[in-house]
């Protein structure tokens, strides 16, 4: 990433384990070029990852980092090579790299740090085992990076269990400032390397997307109109999240609550027709209310 920043917001690939700028395609391309984000710097962060031959032949000189020093590569990156005058960082990580990005911002969050607290606004985990890989015990012993993927690694216990404490605890406490950026979570439809459980799986279901491809070619779109091209866009462009949106999220609003008592109501007395008409009321809100939706599938089931 060599590209001098000028715009007031930026966004930045992370590609995943033996990944580099090749993993995107001509994602970046497609993004710089349309002109809703013309705001945006779009760039492509590399580093050490895959198999290092040098290590292996000389490793006092040389060692393939782990997940968590990489974590850390990428915040020393926010804190020296993105200006102070970028208001909007959105972090878009790839299989490894979408357990970076979570390494770094859980990093931030246990020491306290506020440096980027309001400006990264977003954070996209693209095809992340973010529950590890079952296959990666077989392998552990060869990489360091794969070793940390293993699903019975300390890494990965470490991460899920304080990233549960930490980071959506903060997330869902419309008071908590600590904590202010949005989560989405993509899966392929077609990927048989990083199961759906792995990477939807340990967080709400108000943050998941699918998209077509595979584990490599999601992250490949052929034309600035497909999916994933459209869902970034639009990540990109929405507006801050705020308390507002927070107690929406879990339904504390007073929007939010009405609804929610209406579905228990009608739910105690068994009421279908109830249950129907307050999805059709939902359904012309402007709000997502993902909890009172949630509430709703649980009534009717």
């Amino acid at each position: 990433m060599t590209s001098t920043i000028t715009k007031r917001s930026v966004l930045i690939l992370v590609h995943g384990f033996h990944g580099g700028d090749g993993t995107w395609g001509s994602l970046p391309d497609f993004l710089r070029s349309d002109p809703s984000l013309s705001e945006y710097e779009v760039l492509v962060w590399s580093y050490p990852a895959g198999l290092n031959k040098q290590s292996s032949m000389t490793p006092m000189l040389s060692k393939d980092p782990s997940i968590d020093t990489i974590g850390k590569s990428l915040r020393t990156l926010l804190d020296h090579a993105v200006p102070r005058t970028v208001e909007n960082i959105v972090l878009v990580g790839h299989s490894m790299g979408g357990l970076v990005i979570q390494s770094c911002r859980l990093e931030e969050a246990l020491a306290g740090r506020d440096t980027h607290i309001s400006r990264v606004t977003e954070v996209v985990l693209l095809g992340t085992p973010s529950a590890g890989l079952e296959r990666a015990r077989w392998f552990s012993l060869l990489h360091s990076q794969v070793a940390n993927m293993a699903t019975n690694s300390e890494f990965i216990q470490s991460l899920r269990r304080h990233w549960t404490e930490q980071i959506e605890r903060r997330l869902l406490n419309p008071e908590d400032k600590t904590v202010s950026f949005r989560l989405t979570t993509i899966a392929g439809e077609q990927d048989g390397f990083v199961p759906l459980a792995s990477s939807l799986g340990p967080f709400p279901n108000a943050q998941h997307a699918v998209v077509p491809g595979d584990h490599r070619s999601m992250t490949k779109p052929q034309r600035e109109e497909e999916l994933l091209v459209r869902l970034l866009k639009d990540i990109a462009v929405r507006p801050k999240w705020t308390v507002a949106d927070r107690r929406n999220l879990v339904g504390e609003d007073g929007v939010a609550r009405e609804f929610l008592m209406q579905v228990r109501a009608a739910e105690e007395l068994n009421d279908r027709e109830a249950l129907r008409g307050v999805a059709t009321r939902l359904a012309t809100r402007k709000e997502s209310l993902p909890m009172v939706w949630r509430a709703l599938g649980l009534a009717c089931l």
